[in-house]
């Protein structure tokens, strides 16, 4: 399993955020990680997704454990 911080962040056109993802134990097995955004005119990350008729575009990164 992984942990991700931050869970939730704005990011402004044209800027980056890093982030951390951490490997907490257990078995290694086939793990992934999506990564939802969405067009956002609002001042807190968390309720960028209440409205559920906005479709986020998603993508998805294929966690590999070591």
């Amino acid at each position: 399993m992984y942990k991700v911080n931050p869970v939730f962040a704005l990011i402004e056109p044209g800027k980056s955020l890093d982030i951390a993802v951490t490997r907490t134990g257990g078995p290694i097995k086939p793990e992934k990680l999506h990564v939802l955004t969405t067009p956002f005119d609002g001042d807190t990350a968390e309720k960028a997704y209440e409205n559920k008729e906005i479709v986020p575009c998603v993508a998805v990164v294929q966690m590999v454990g070591k």
